[in-house]
């Protein structure tokens, strides 16, 4: 129990930290002097918080898009996943599962691994490969980007493929549709699990 607390607290702590990083972070950018570690620095960190905007685009996109999709995928797990046994849940695990992590989670999994890596897939079909700017060339990057992230999400959850890379892909989905904002894919994330804690009392 002391542990579970410990672990919130913590999170929730760093949770803030981020925050408050990210609201002042031109502040932050002007504290770093113009030398060439510094750009760097600059640089990389501006590339994070691109794929890390946190902010309401559209009633669609940022809200009811993310809720619809985690109900429907909800409502297929119910009747066609496989049964697991309720288990009693403290508060603190509660609160831990359904706000601090979610949030971490999409800002590790869809904000810095899937941004950059869709980021990164597109500057080598554009750079290298000679492909065109255009809408064809995002979406065959965007999707092999979502697909492998899904995968690499599913994997470290469960140790396979199983209903969480469809969790992944729809949190990435969200994410890119709303141009890279991770607060849709937040929401999904946080409903999805309070949604498995009435459903089964464990995560």
């Amino acid at each position: 129990m002391i542990n579970i607390q410990f672990d919130f607290f913590i999170s929730f702590i760093l949770v803030i930290m981020f925050f408050s990083i990210y609201k002042y972070r031109h502040k932050f950018f002007g504290m770093l002097k113009n030398t060439r570690k510094d750009r760097k620095i600059r640089y990389i960190l501006q590339e994070i918080f691109d794929c890390c905007k946190i902010r309401y685009n559209a009633l669609f996109t940022s809200i009811l898009l993310p809720i619809i999709l985690v109900i429907l995928v909800s409502i297929y797990d119910l009747y066609f996943g496989t049964n697991v046994a309720r288990s009693p849940i403290n508060l603190f695990q509660f609160l831990q599962t359904t706000i601090t992590a979610p949030i971490w989670e999409e800002l590790f999994y869809r904000g810095i691994i899937l941004g950059l890596t869709t980021s990164f897939f597109f500057y080598i079909a554009v750079k290298k490969l000679r492909r065109k700017d255009n809408k064809l060339t995002y979406f065959v990057t965007y999707t092999l980007g979502l697909v492998l992230i899904s995968i690499f999400f599913s994997i470290n959850h469960s140790g396979k493929i199983d209903i969480r890379f469809l969790d992944g892909i729809i949190y990435g989905f969200v994410y890119l549709v709303d141009n890279k904002n991770i607060l849709p894919a937040i929401i999904g994330h946080s409903l999805n699990n309070v949604v498995v804690f009435l459903m089964y009392g464990v995560f």
